[in-house]
């Protein structure tokens, strides 16, 4: 009977390899969370606001349904150098209860991304060192109700984002 027990298992040195198996695991994870962490210092990066640019947003604080009125965006450029704007994206949330009527500066291009609740503005204007640029975009309020949303500048490789908030009213008779 002894024998029988001794013969299930392999010679010396012919076993399966579990020790490299095992090396070989915890290489792969220490390389998986290292390429995990490489990835979240490059999102960080590049979503850092860009540093001496500021953003403000004046939007309407109160509205009707069917009138106008204007959200403006003021971008400042405090660097010494020139900054790119390119998009600026206005939340679902707020945006839907306006219709844009018309931007100042005409953007280069407009597109809605229902997937990820924004109506994003292409403008792609650059802005001198020193220097700001106001985004003038005139709304007609189209639903009664308080409205807030997210306004997202993209500057250079960076986002600045701010609040916009306005309260619609129903029309008087």
């Amino acid at each position: 009977m002894g024998d029988a027990v001794n013969s299930q298992q392999p010679p010396a040195g012919k076993g399966f390899p579990w020790r490299g198996v095992l090396i070989g695991c915890g290489i792969f994870a220490i390389l998986g969370v290292l390429a995990a962490c490489a990835v979240g210092v490059i999102l960080y990066r590049l979503v850092q606001p860009p540093e001496n640019v500021t953003v403000m947003v004046a939007a309407p604080g109160e509205a009707v349904v069917g009138q106008e009125s204007d959200l403006v965006v003021t971008v400042s450029n405090q660097r010494a150098d020139e900054v790119h704007v390119g998009d600026i994206d206005l939340a679902e949330s707020y945006a839907n209860a306006f219709t844009v009527v018309s931007t100042d500066p005409e953007p280069k291009s407009r597109t809605g991304y229902g997937v990820f609740g924004i109506q994003s503005f292409t403008f792609g204007t650059s802005i001198p060192a020193g220097s700001s640029q106001v985004f003038t975009f005139r709304l007609r309020a189209t639903t009664a109700g308080i409205h807030r949303g997210d306004v997202d500048v993209s500057v250079g490789n960076g986002m600045i984002t701010k609040v916009a908030e306005s309260v619609v009213r129903e029309s008087s008779p």
